[in-house]
C-alpha cells in the first residue's frame, strides 16, 4: 500500500476549513491494523476532558466529528469510557493505575472477541499533564509525560486495540508563559511519537483551532473564557464551540480510518409497515412525518411564538402516517424572528444536481432578550414494530447555512416512557456558528424488550438572551430504523 502522511496543523474559524480538511493523503498501513471490514468500537480515555469526549454532548469533539463528517462506529459511555478527572499523565496513579488498566484491557479484549475493531481516543487537559515540579533532567516534565503515554498505549495495544488517537492538549485560561511553553513542548513530543508510530497512532493537532498567538501564553481563542465566542467553557475545559472546532479536525481523520456513514434517512416513502404487504422491516418507524418534504402547516402545529414572529407557517410540513403532525414549538423574545420556506435540500443539490428534493428551511434574524429554545420532531403511536427485534439506529439530519446564535442541536428519543438524549449545550459559551451537513446519530443503538406504545425523535436548539441569531437551518427530518443482524451467506 502506498504510504501517505497526515497533516492536521492548519486551522480556521467556526465555519471555515480547518486542519482536518487539509489532511494530505496519508494513512500508510493503518487500514491493515484497523481490520476495516469489522464494525468499529470507540473507547475514550484521559482526564475530565476525556470524559467530555465520551459524554457525547455538544461539548464533545466526538459528537461534532461524527455529526459533521459521518462515520460508522459504536460507543456506549457506560462501558467504553475510561477517562477520570484529575488523571495525571506522569504519575503511576493516573493513566497507568492498575485497576483502571485492567478494566480498560478487559474491555478492549472483549470488544475484539466480539468481532469489533477498537479505536482508543485519549485527551488530557492542562492541569493534568504533569508539567509542574519536574527537573531539567526530565526535559521540564516532557519526558515523563511521553514515557507514561507510551506505557499506556502499550497496555492498550497488548490488549488488542487496533488504533490510538492522541488529542492535543488544549490551551489554558490561566497558564503563564513558562507553563504554556511546556504544554506546547509536550504537544510537539506527542506529535513526534505518533508520527514515528503512524501505523497505529495519530496525533489530532487542534492547537491552531483553539489557541491564539496573543503574547506567549498559548491563550484560548475567542476572548474571555466562558463568554460568547470563547473556545473554553472555563479555564480548563473546552466549550461547545471549542468542541466543534476540534470535531472539524477529528472528523476527517475518523472518516479516513472508518469510511463514510450513509444517512439512514432517505425518502418519504421509506416507512416501517407492520402487518401489511410487503412488510418493511428496516423502514423508518417515524413514517412520513419523519421526512420534512411537504407543505400545508397550520398554527396548531407551529406554536413557536413571541419576538418578531413567524412567517410562512403554511410552508411547514403537514404529512403524517400513524402518528402526529410535525410540531415546531418554543418562545422567542425581543426582535428574534423566523421565516419558514420550502427549498431544495443542499445535499441533493450539491451532490446530484437535484433541485426537486425539497425540505423545510428556517431563516433566523434579530436578537432575543431572554433565553429560550426551539424544537421540532416526529411521533408515531400506532402500527409500531416489535421493539424486541432491535437494535434501532436514530438520526436527525440538518444543514446549517452560517447558522449563528444557537447552541448545539440536542436530539432526544422517547420510547413509551423511556428514552435518551445527546448533543445540546445551554451555556452562553456553547453558542456555535454552524455550517454544512449535520447528520446527528446516537452512537449506542436503542435496544429494549418491551413493545412501545409510542416512539418519537425530537430535536431542539438553545438560544441566549442578547445574542443575535442569523443564518438558516434546513431540516431534512428524523429517522428511527430497525437494524437487525444481517443474514448469513448461503
Amino acid at each position: 500500500m502506498a504510504q501517505t502522511l497526515i497533516n492536521t496543523t492548519a486551522g480556521a474559524g467556526d465555519s471555515g476549513k480547518v486542519g482536518g480538511d487539509k489532511l494530505n493523503a496519508m494513512m500508510t498501513e493503518q487500514y491493515r491494523f484497523l481490520d476495516r471490514h469489522k464494525p468499529a468500537r470507540i473507547l475514550t480515555d484521559g482526564d475530565s476532558i476525556g470524559v467530555l469526549m465520551s459524554g457525547y454532548s455538544g461539548r464533545s469533539p466526538l459528537f461534532w466529528a461524527a455529526s459533521l463528517y459521518p462515520f460508522p462506529f459504536t460507543h456506549d459511555a457506560s462501558v467504553d469510557n475510561f477517562g477520570v478527572g484529575s488523571t495525571f499523565t506522569n504519575a503511576a496513579n493516573g493513566l497507568l493505575t492498575p485497576s483502571r488498566t485492567a478494566a480498560r484491557s478487559a474491555r478492549i479484549t472483549a470488544c475484539r472477541a466480539n468481532g469489533e475493531a477498537v479505536i482508543v481516543i485519549s485527551q488530557c487537559g492542562t492541569n493534568d499533564i504533569g508539567v509542574t515540579g519536574a527537573g531539567a533532567g526530565d526535559d521540564n516534565g516532557v519526558g515523563s509525560v511521553i514515557a507514561n503515554y507510551q506505557a499506556w498505549w502499550l497496555t492498550c495495544r497488548d490488549a488488542g486495540a487496533n488504533f490510538g488517537i492522541i488529542m492535543a492538549i488544549p490551551p489554558s485560561g490561566g497558564a503563564d508563559a513558562t507553563r504554556a511553553r511546556k504544554i506546547l513542548a509536550i504537544n510537539h513530543a506527542l506529535s513526534e511519537w505518533c508520527r514515528r508510530n503512524r501505523q497505529e497512532l495519530t496525533f489530532c493537532d487542534t492547537q491552531m483551532a483553539l489557541g491564539t498567538d496573543a503574547g506567549e501564553t498559548f491563550l484560548p481563542a475567542g476572548g474571555t473564557v466562558g463568554a460568547t465566542g470563547s473556545v473554553m467553557f472555563d479555564t480548563l475545559h473546552p466549550s461547545a464551540r471549542g468542541a466543534y472546532l476540534q470535531g472539524r479536525i477529528l472528523g476527517p481523520i475518523m472518516q479516513r480510518l472508518l469510511g463514510t456513514r450513509r444517512s439512514i434517512l432517505t425518502m418519504a416513502g421509506d416507512q416501517f409497515s407492520k402487518g401489511s404487504t410487503p412488510t418493511s422491516v428496516r423502514g423508518n418507524v417515524l413514517g412520513r412525518q419523519g421526512r420534512y418534504f411537504d407543505i400545508g402547516g397550520t398554527t396548531s402545529q407551529v406554536t413557536l411564538s413571541g419576538g418578531g414572529g413567524v412567517t410562512g407557517v403554511a410552508n411547514w410540513p403537514s404529512a403524517k402516517l400513524f402518528g402526529t403532525y410535525p410540531p415546531l414549538s418554543g418562545t422567542m423574545s425581543g426582535t428574534m424572528a423566523v421565516a419558514i420556506t420550502q427549498e431544495a435540500w443542499p445535499v441533493a443539490l450539491n451532490e446530484s444536481g437535484r433541485s426537486d428534493v425539497l425540505t423545510t428551511k428556517l431563516t433566523f434574524s434579530g436578537t432575543p432578550t431572554s433565553d429560550g429554545l426551539i424544537s421540532w420532531g416526529a411521533t408515531v403511536n400506532s402500527n409500531l414494530p416489535d421493539f424486541a427485534d432491535g437494535p434501532y439506529d436514530v438520526e436527525s439530519v440538518l444543514w446549517a447555512a452560517q447558522l449563528a446564535g444557537f447552541g448545539p442541536p440536542n436530539v432526544s428519543t422517547v420510547v413509551s416512557s423511556g428514552g435518551r438524549a445527546w448533543g445540546g449545550g445551554a451555556n452562553v459559551s456553547d453558542i456555535v456558528t454552524m455550517d454544512g451537513l449535520m447528520q446527528i446519530i446516537n452512537p449506542n443503538p436503542l435496544v429494549a424488550t418491551a413493545n412501545p406504545s409510542n416512539m418519537s425523535c425530537n430535536t431542539s436548539m438553545n438560544f441566549k438572551a442578547n445574542v443575535p441569531v442569523s443564518g438558516a437551518l434546513y431540516i431534512y427530518g428524523q429517522a428511527m430504523i430497525q437494524n437487525p443482524a444481517l443474514p448469513s451467506p448461503t
